[in-house]
């Protein structure tokens, strides 16, 4: 069976390639990722294709140091998914994102192959709803989507032969008749862990960390909110995060400059260092389809609290793993945090537990979530 792969950046897709390979299938690749720029996890034997997505290569050239606007980013979706289609070869599956597929999805259905959406978030228009109600709290003005781009992405649910989300909290906000062709293809796989927790640090003072680049879409004005009332001058906050970002958004952003120990990460070399850096990690998503963050937390042996609305944390025991919390909620954060301050004991379990999880879950290689839901995925579209 030959099955490709459409997708200016890849993200998590080497994963889909390595369970096509694992099933003895062929798998192409057309993309903007240059080939020396691809990720070692992915299949060598690929059959790659390059096509340009203009402002996917310029943001590439600035070290994405420049803020793309949005409709910019739209056309440019449209323009690599236009030329694909254009130049695709047949095959009996494309997996394709959602925004980037449409014509492409639509020429292997006609050739007879089957058309799969990969999305790595909830239903477009929950997320534009949410984050129009999120841009009024942190004091801006969101920028909606072009109402063509819209109408593209809902024909993408509508004509895909199956969608594929990495979380149940994905599926569960699209409507009944895409719910029904969408599997969920959970990203485990992929985290490196230490073999024994970190020992406790004495002498420095409790520092809580969170990572992420979209500020609504990670709940920081909730987290800021409950860090405020908390009002603890000998803890620390550090924020891994774009600060040019976070200036987008002025209540965020005075929140920040109110609180002299919140600290903003604007890069580290290696992650790992900036998860040993906390006594607990947080993430307050609001809308984070997987957030693998948690899981490198988890697997650096650090103790987490993360909402309802992060999908990572649907494969963890609630007060056995992480402490989990309703998302858009200040209060709970900070009952979450005066928690782990007030008890080592709990942070030692939580990361303990965490820590064997996530071992456990990332260890099942080709039996991992992510191959066994591409199995279910290969099963649906071609029935013995």
């Amino acid at each position: 069976m030959h099955t490709l792969i459409a997708a200016e950046g890849l993200t998590h897709l080497e994963l889909f390639a390595q369970a096509q390979r694992a099933r003895g299938n062929t798998v192409g690749l057309y993309t903007t990722t240059p080939k020396w720029m691809l990720h070692a996890g992915m299949p060598k034997d690929i059959q790659y294709h390059f096509y340009p997505g203009p402002i996917q290569i310029l943001r590439g050239l600035l070290r994405n140091k420049a803020q793309m606007r949005r409709t910019w980013e739209n056309w440019d979706s449209d323009f690599f998914d236009k030329i694909v289609a254009w130049g695709i070869e047949p095959a009996d599956m494309v997996i394709a994102p959602s925004s980037s597929s449409l014509y492409t999805g639509r020429k292997i259905q006609k050739g007879g192959g089957k058309y799969v959406v990969d999305r790595g978030c909830p239903d477009i228009q929950w997320q534009e709803a949410s984050m129009h109600e999120e841009s009024k709290k942190a004091g801006t003005t969101f920028e909606a989507a072009a109402p063509w781009f819209m109408d593209r992405q809902l024909k993408e649910y509508d004509e895909c032969d199956f969608l594929v989300v990495p979380s149940d909290f994905s599926r569960n906000t699209y409507a009944p008749h895409v719910k029904a062709k969408t599997l969920v293809l959970r990203l485990t796989g992929q985290v490196r862990t230490v073999n024994t927790l970190p020992p406790t640090v004495q002498d420095r003072p409790f520092t809580v960390g969170c990572v992420g680049g979209q500020p609504m879409r990670k709940g920081y004005i909730y987290l800021l909110e409950a860090w405020k009332k908390l009002n603890w001058p000998d803890a620390k906050l550090l924020l891994r995060t774009n600060i040019n970002l976070l200036k987008q958004y002025p209540k965020i952003m005075g929140l920040v400059n109110s609180m002299p120990n919140v600290s903003i990460v604007s890069f580290v070399p290696n992650i790992d260092d900036f998860y040993k850096q906390c006594d607990t990690f947080i993430l307050p998503s609001t809308d984070d389809g997987f957030g693998l963050a948690l899981f490198e937390a988890i697997g650096q042996g650090i103790s987490c609290i993360a909402t309802t609305n992060c999908g990572a944390s649907e494969l963890l025991t609630p007060e056995r793993d992480i402490l989990q919390i309703p998302a858009f909620d200040s209060q709970a954060i900070q009952h979450a945090l005066t928690r782990m301050r007030e008890s080592p004991d709990l942070r030692a379990s939580l990361a303990a537990n965490g820590l064997a999880r996530v071992k456990e879950v990332g260890s099942k290689g080709k039996q991992s979530e992510y191959f066994t839901g591409v199995d279910e995925l290969m099963a649906r579209a071609f029935p013995v």
